[in-house]
């Protein structure tokens, strides 16, 4: 989290010691898949050459569309958004991209008015392209916090649990390719 530290749009956010939403940034699933290879190939010699092969795919597969993802968003743009919670942290290390508020407490709870304004003035200043919902997550809640900010609400299922069944890692970060161009470039 080193890249957010200081960062006075996350002033009041405690990040957790421990933030298990790895699988949300291309580059540390990649470096992931490669260690995962390397340790599968020495339990198992024989397949090394195998587990090295789909380390190798899906580090291309996440590479491009990291890459892909990147150049679609302004490099000098304050690409904001506001987010429910923290999941897109890596994410925002790997791209662009800045949550400039969190709609849920660090506890997934609903937030007081006076983080809600808080919030309508980060929005008010730095401004913000969209709302990031979750739909695992309830879209009542995210309606009524986000009423009065004028923001689009863009479903990111960083869980792919809109995906049909046998979806791959591409398909995957398609679809969250499409919510971030429908974020920041609608």
């Amino acid at each position: 989290h080193d890249e957010h530290e200081g960062h006075e749009t996350h002033e009041g956010h405690a990040h957790p010691d421990q933030d298990y939403h790895l699988f949300f940034s291309p580059s540390l699933m990649a470096e992931i898949g490669h260690v995962m290879a390397d340790r599968l190939g020495e339990a198992y010699p024989q397949k090394a050459g195998y587990f090295a092969q789909n380390a190798a795919e899906l580090s291309a597969i996440l590479e491009a569309a990291q890459l892909r993802m990147a150049q679609m968003l302004a490099p000098t743009a304050p690409n904001h958004f506001i987010a429910m919670h923290d999941v897109t942290l890596y994410l925002e290390a790997d791209l662009p991209i800045e949550a400039i508020g969190f709609l849920l407490t660090h506890d997934h709870g609903k937030p007081s008015a006076g983080q809600l304004r808080d919030l309508q003035k980060l929005v008010a200043k730095q401004g913000a392209a969209c709302v990031f919902y979750e739909p695992q997550l309830n879209d009542k809640l995210v309606k009524q916090l986000t009423a009065d900010m004028g923001l689009p609400v863009v479903t990111v299922d960083q869980l792919g649990s809109q995906l049909p069944d046998g979806a791959d890692v591409a398909a995957y970060w398609r679809a969250i390719e499409a919510a971030l161009k429908s974020c920041f470039n609608s």
